[in-house]
């Protein structure tokens, strides 16, 4: 089973340059208009999306439910897809993390340490993610569209030893499923 897996819209306090983690703000307005743009490149690419997935976090909801409208296609929403638990560096900079744990996210990024602390590990977003994807394996056979975040991608792509990588808004990764082993195999950024 093939999936499109892109980061949620721009959101109100996406300037602020925090990590959101389980904090939920809203998609602001330019992410809006950003993601029906994005929908509207997606249809003309001429994918056939049999239907939209998304975090349950209202950022993942609201940027779902545009690609849902133009793609003429189902929303679901699931809890699985939320973003990584960010333990003690959830809702601050970056600037603020390296203060308080210097080092710390040069090690997470070069994969000598799984996670934040108090939060998940690269390893154990990778379990939940597939379960994920695994629910939502049956029924239609055309690709699947997940709206999700950043962190999930990095985490599987830390899992499977591959370069740490920004995920801007509305870009992400094609996965596959083998749902025979519930292995996920990473594919080709794609950007909207």
């Amino acid at each position: 089973m093939n999936y499109l897996f892109i980061r949620h819209a721009e959101t109100e306090v996406s300037d602020r340059l925090e990590w959101h983690g389980k904090a939920d703000p809203p998609i602001s307005s330019k992410g809006r208009r950003h993601a029906l743009s994005a929908a509207e490149q997606l249809r003309s690419l001429g994918h056939q999306i049999a239907e939209v997935i998304s975090s349950d976090y209202c950022r993942g909801v609201e940027t779902a439910s545009v690609f849902g409208k133009v793609l003429n296609c189902a929303v679901l929403q699931d809890p699985l897809l939320r973003e990584r638990d960010l333990g003690e560096w959830t809702g601050l900079t970056q600037d603020q993390i390296e203060r308080g744990w210097p080092g710390r996210l040069d090690a997470w990024s070069a994969g000598r340490i799984c996670g934040p602390p108090g939060g998940e590990t690269d390893e154990q977003v990778t379990i939940r993610v597939a379960r994920a994807l695994l629910s939502h394996s049956n029924g239609s056979a055309g690709p699947k569209l997940i709206i999700a975040h950043a962190g999930l991608l990095r985490g599987l792509l830390a899992s499977q030893g591959m370069r740490d990588e920004e995920v801007p808004p509305l870009s992400g990764r094609w996965l596959t499923l083998l749902t025979g082993s519930g292995r996920i195999l990473i594919g080709k950024e794609a950007s909207l």
